[in-house]
């Protein structure tokens, strides 16, 4: 589980920890992930503290779960950043970032993970996306294009894994509570995030909406599916 310190990533956990999962929790901030590992039903969680932006040592990170964990038999890539510019305060450094953090790290992780010596039997693998994908949003150009790559490359690399007898599929949120969501409304208001809410027919979301279609897309009960995007978003992009 990456980006598990918080938001949806520490949701995932807690509700695959409720199910019976041994979850191995992944993240940058190694106290918030220690919180997180205490709030864990049932024992056999680990943890480890890891920049993905260090793509070069994911292998080394992926064996030392192996090595403490065994052999995942499900992958949720939850972490990601987002980062508000307009088109014309776009930079090389926040381009790059952003494609390093929320496409190379799932590429990464998909191919390192994809090794016999890695991977565990019937493998889901779950990238967390966003509506922002397919349907754009202002200022966030760089979100939307590394959103839109997740989604291109997962369904590109459908076809490979399933040879593997891996599935691999994306959940695009649309917004919902989370630090990310937090932040975004400190730069551009109280009254743009209101009308986001409003755009949104169910309202906005919880972590836990969107958890629950990640835990349905690694269970058996999604056996059958895979290079699909599943959107859990109350509606948003029906009445975009």
């Amino acid at each position: 589980m990456t980006g598990a310190s918080s938001g949806l990533g520490r949701a995932v956990s807690l509700n695959a920890a409720l199910y019976g999962a041994k979850v191995v929790l992944i993240a940058r901030d190694s106290e918030r992930l220690r919180l997180v590992r205490e709030a864990l039903p049932g024992e056999g969680h680990s943890w480890f503290s890891f920049d993905l932006q260090h793509v070069d040592a994911i292998p080394v990170l992926l064996s030392n779960v192996v090595a403490t964990a065994g052999r995942p038999r499900a992958l949720v890539h939850c972490a990601g950043i987002c980062i508000q510019q307009p088109l014309r305060f776009i930079d090389q450094d926040s381009l790059q970032k952003t494609m390093r953090v929320n496409v190379e790290s799932a590429f990464f992780l998909t191919q390192a993970i994809r090794h016999k010596q890695i991977r565990g039997e019937r493998m889901s693998i779950v990238l967390v996306a966003s509506v922002a994908a397919m349907l754009g949003s202002s200022s966030l150009a760089t979100y939307c294009a590394s959103k839109g790559a997740l989604v291109a490359g997962m369904k590109a690399m459908a076809e490979e894994l399933a040879r593997d007898k891996i599935r691999i599929n994306c959940v695009a949120p649309g917004c919902f509570q989370s630090d990310m969501l937090q932040q975004l409304g400190g730069s551009v208001g109280g009254k743009h995030l209101e009308s986001l809410q409003a755009k949104h027919p169910l309202g906005l979301g919880t972590p836990d909406d969107v958890s629950h279609a990640c835990l349905f897309l690694i269970s058996h009960l999604s056996s059958w599916i895979t290079g699909s995007t599943l959107v859990v978003d109350g509606g948003y992009s029906a009445c975009k």
